[in-house]
């Protein structure tokens, strides 16, 4: 019963593997640098598409104005 209750408790629990859970928190991470590089590049996008619509945006105004 004694041997029950302490492996219940945990206190014959094996040691954690934490090469384990190192490569757990790398990957993870890897995926959140990955994610975020998506969405960076996204938005390095977007914004030279902003750039081309203002640059086009400026030559419409030079052309109205006739200069």
């Amino acid at each position: 019963m004694e041997m029950l209750v302490e492996r219940f408790l945990g206190s014959n629990l094996p040691p954690p593997n934490n090469d384990v859970h190192n490569k757990q928190i790398v990957a993870c991470r890897e995926a959140g640098i990955r994610e975020l590089n998506t969405k960076l590049m996204n938005l390095e996008g977007v914004l030279q598409m902003e750039k081309n619509r203002g640059e086009s945006l400026r030559e419409i105004r030079k052309r109205a104005d006739g200069v």
